[in-house]
């Protein structure tokens, strides 16, 4: 589109940004989103004062014109190297991760770690840290997409990199060295902790899914044993107390997990194993190893560790 018709068109379609009718104002909000978030696009400098006008929409009163502006601004913190451009859209962006609907900051907080993953470094680390705040928030698949989209980009950023130490290890024996640049652990390491803090929230399917952001994303089983020690070793090094607390509460509900189900497996009939649970000899053996633990930890995490050992 030429410049001078932009210049014609521009401040006729501005006009209607406020119109009273979402219906009207709606398409025209994000035609003008689409001119400023195009790649190589220069317009939130050429047209700063529509571009100002335009931001304003953030916080329109309707929740989908909301949801669109998030959506909308994605192209322009992925595609924008002015600063001055990228630091305003930033901060009405964080603004919707704590926007009063719950839809609008579930999609604030998907977009943020998507743009995050896909290595976008205009993802300031103060828009990671609010949506590590949504780890805490009180809907609860705001919190399952804040944890997972976390664990997401600490794997495409760090983790996903270990995999190429498995030849180190296998040649060697030794465990390897994790080594993250400074700049990185600055912006990422404190992602595992916030993500293995949330096992404290009485939430089954967020205690599920963080069993399973640790085996599959922060210490992917698909490495060596080696090499997930290593990784270990480096996250364990950057938890805070609370997070070390948690985590060491993990690993002893597992092995309390893997002791049950090898004597269960010894002897199946024994009434004093069963009823070392719940008091229940007659229920099914996954039933039984799940409540032996039940007040350490919710059903659907210990069906999932059932399911590692093959029960």
């Amino acid at each position: 589109m030429s410049e001078n018709l932009l210049l014609k068109a521009l401040p006729t379609l501005c006009a209607h940004l406020t119109n009273p009718d979402k219906d009207v104002r709606g398409p025209v909000i994000a035609f003008v989103g689409e001119l400023f978030a195009a790649e190589n696009s220069n317009l939130p400098t050429m047209f700063s004062t529509t571009f100002r006008q335009w931001l304003e929409r953030f916080h329109d009163s309707d929740v989908s014109i909301r949801k669109n502006m998030v959506e909308t601004s994605m192209g322009i913190l992925f595609n924008q190297t002015d600063p001055i451009t990228i630091e305003a859209v930033a901060k009405v962006f964080k603004s919707k991760l704590c926007d009063p609907d719950k839809e609008v900051r579930r999609r604030a907080v998907q977009c943020t770690c998507e743009l995050a993953a896909n290595g976008c470094d205009n993802v300031t680390n103060s828009l990671l840290r609010a949506v590590g705040d949504r780890c805490t928030d009180r809907i609860a698949a705001i919190r399952m997409d804040a944890i997972t989209g976390l664990a997401q980009v600490f794997r495409h950023m760090i983790s996903q990199q270990w995999s190429q130490l498995d030849d180190e290890y296998d040649e060697t024996g030794a465990v390897p060295q994790i080594r993250v640049s400074q700049s990185l652990h600055t912006r990422l390491g404190w992602i595992p902790g916030h993500v293995i803090k949330t096992f404290n929230i009485s939430d089954v399917e967020l205690r599920s899914r963080v069993l399973q952001l640790i085996d599959e994303i922060l210490l992917p089983k698909s490495l060596t044993a080696g090499v997930r020690a290593a990784g270990l070793v480096h996250i364990f090094g950057h938890l805070d107390d609370e997070a070390k607390g948690v985590l060491g509460r993990i690993f002893a509900i597992r092995h309390r997990i893997q002791t049950v189900v090898q004597e269960f497996a010894q002897d199946p009939k024994n009434e004093d194993v069963r009823c070392r649970g719940i008091g229940m000899p007659s229920c099914s053996t996954v039933d039984f190893c799940c409540c032996v633990i039940v007040g350490d930890c919710s059903i659907a995490p210990v069906r999932f560790e059932l399911q590692e050992c093959g029960v």
